[in-house]
C-alpha cells in the first residue's frame, strides 16, 4: 500500500510529492526554498537522457468553501521541496515515489507522466505543470467540503547519477534489529506557521512520513517498513512523533526522529540525505 491510499484529500494532490514553487505567488506566511543551487547544478547536466537525481519545487494552494458540519480554514497554502531519481527499468524508465517505490514513465510527445505525476517535458533536464482540480472532501459520513486546489511544479535534474542518494534508519521498541534502508526520494513540505511535514521512500514499500502540525485529512505520522510486523499510523493527537534537524540544506539533510502510538509501539532514528550536486 503506498501513502497515497492513506490521504482524505483529492488523488490529484498526491502528485505533490514533486513538484515547483513560484516565491511570487507564495503567502509571506510559508518559507519558500531556495531553489538557486539546483539551478547552477541543472547547467552542468546532461539533456540527453532523462535519467538521473532531480530536485522539484512546488508551491499547492487549497481553497475550501460550502463546508457541511466541519470547520475549515478557507485558504492553507504550502511549499514543498523533493528529491527522487528517474532510473531505467526492464521496459524503459523509472520514477522514484514518496509514497513508496518506483512508478514506471510514460512519454507522450512532450507529455511526462506516472501513476501519481503528471508534467510537460521543456527538455530531457527540466518539467513544468500547472494543475487545478476541484471536488468534494468527505470527513465523515455527514461532514464534507468542497476543495479546489492548485499546484504549479518546475522539475530540474542536478546530476546524471541515479542512485540512492541518502539513508534512513529504524530503531523499533519491539526488537533489537536496526533496519537500514536506502533513500530514494525525499520530501520536506513546509507549511504556514513554520510547520514542517516530511515524507521518504526507500526503493521497496517502506512509507515514510512525520509531521509536527495536526491535518485532519492526513496522518500526523505513518511509518510502515516490509520487515517489521507493526506500524506507526497517529493522526488527530492519537500518539506523539517529533523530528529535529541538525543539517538543513542546500545539498545535504539531516534530521531525528521518532514516534510512538497509543498502544506503546515507538521508532527512532536518523534520516541522512546528501544531493549529488554536478559542477
Amino acid at each position: 500500500m503506498k501513502l497515497r491510499q492513506l490521504t482524505l484529500a483529492l488523488s490529484f494532490i498526491l502528485l505533490a510529492a514533486c513538484g515547483a514553487d513560484d516565491s511570487s505567488s507564495t503567502s509571506p506566511s510559508v518559507t519558500s526554498f531556495d531553489f538557486a543551487p539546483y539551478r547552477t547544478s541543472n547547467e552542468n547536466v546532461s539533456a540527453t537522457s532523462l535519467e538521473g537525481t532531480w530536485v522539484a519545487s512546488i508551491h499547492i494552494k487549497r481553497e475550501r468553501s460550502d463546508a457541511i458540519n466541519a470547520s475549515v480554514t478557507p485558504k492553507i497554502e504550502s511549499n514543498r521541496l523533493e528529491t527522487f531519481v528517474i532510473r531505467p527499468a526492464t521496459d524503459g524508465i523509472e520514477m522514484s515515489y514518496c509514497g513508496g517505490g518506483f512508478d514506471a514513465i510514460t512519454i507522450t510527445g512532450d507529455e511526462f507522466s506516472t501513476e501519481n505525476v503528471q508534467a510537460n517535458i521543456i527538455n530531457f533536464s527540466s518539467m513544468e505543470a500547472n494543475k487545478t482540480a476541484t471536488g468534494r472532501v468527505s470527513l465523515s459520513p455527514v461532514a464534507s467540503y468542497t476543495e479546489t486546489i492548485t499546484l504549479t511544479a518546475e522539475y530540474i535534474k542536478v546530476s546524471d547519477q541515479y542512485e540512492s542518494f541518502g539513508s534512513i534508519n529504524q530503531n523499533w521498541s519491539d526488537t533489537d534489529v536496526v533496519i537500514e534502508r536506502d533513500v530514494y526520494c525525499s520530501s520536506i513540505k513546509n507549511l504556514e506557521g513554520g510547520y514542517r511535514s516530511i515524507f521518504i521512500a526507500s526503493d521497496n514499500d517502506l512509507i515514510f512520513k512525520v509531521s509536527d502540525t495536526i491535518d485532519p485529512t492526513s496522518y500526523d505520522a505513518y511509518i510502515k517498513d516490509p520487515d517489521h510486523d507493526g506500524l506507526i499510523a497517529n493522526r488527530l493527537t492519537l500518539g506523539e512523533q517529533s523530528f529535529s534537524f541538525s543539517v538543513y540544506g542546500p545539498n545535504e539533510y539531516i534530521f531525528d526522529y521518532s514516534a510512538e502510538s497509543l498502544s506503546g509501539l515507538s521508532v527512532t532514528g536518523q534520516v541522512s540525505i546528501s544531493i549529488p550536486f554536478t559542477e
